[in-house]
């Protein structure tokens, strides 16, 4: 059986358009609630950027099955054009407009899965990129998705504010066109 891992429970409204046949549970990667060797198959995907590393490396080795791959995969957030940096600073006046909260995201690289303190075996790290076609309206509604812009809410800036200033800044980018926004990512693969 499928099962996911949620930290935050409002989340689960989603679990059943996301993966109708998987079974979810709270809880946090540093403290998963299942028993030693207990995966044949562990997958993450954007979400160990929040992540105490050491504590997470350690209990997914915990429950992974001694034959058992660890798959992780993310992808950037996509700030740029194949021939083009426009959209970049673009993205960079966007992030000091807006900015994350300090210390909410950290970057996991190849790097970083290589560390001692990590108890699973990097096996493979692929880069990749791709294009996916946004306009304008797209566009903004991927970027009210972003972490910067909850951020900006809980301080106070309205969605609709936030939504005025970029579509005011990004019609000179996007007009009336898609345009191919690039995302740059990997996919590592890691054992006990």
């Amino acid at each position: 059986s499928t099962l996911g891992l949620e930290p935050a429970i409002p989340m689960f409204a989603w679990s059943r358009q996301v993966a109708p046949e998987a079974v979810y549970v709270g809880g946090q990667v540093e403290l998963i609630p299942f028993c030693n060797d207990s995966f044949d198959l562990i997958t993450a995907a954007g979400s160990l950027n929040y992540a105490d590393l050491p504590r997470a490396f350690a209990e997914i080795a915990r429950v992974l099955r001694p034959a058992g791959s660890f798959f992780l995969y993310d992808f950037s957030t996509g700030r740029s054009l194949k021939d083009s940096d426009r959209l970049d600073r673009w993205f960079d006046t966007f992030l000091a407009r807006f900015p994350a909260a300090k210390d909410s995201w950290k970057e996991i690289t190849q790097a970083t899965l290589l560390q001692e303190s990590n108890p699973l075996r990097l096996l493979s790290f692929r880069p990749f990129t791709t294009d996916l076609m946004y306009d304008l309206d797209s566009y903004m509604d991927y970027l009210m998705t972003e972490t910067n812009v909850a951020q900006a809410i809980s301080e106070g800036h309205t969605e609709a504010a936030i939504r005025s200033w970029c579509r005011h800044t990004l019609v000179e980018i996007f007009g009336m066109k898609s345009l191919p926004v690039q995302f740059r990512g990997y996919i590592a693969h890691l054992i006990r």
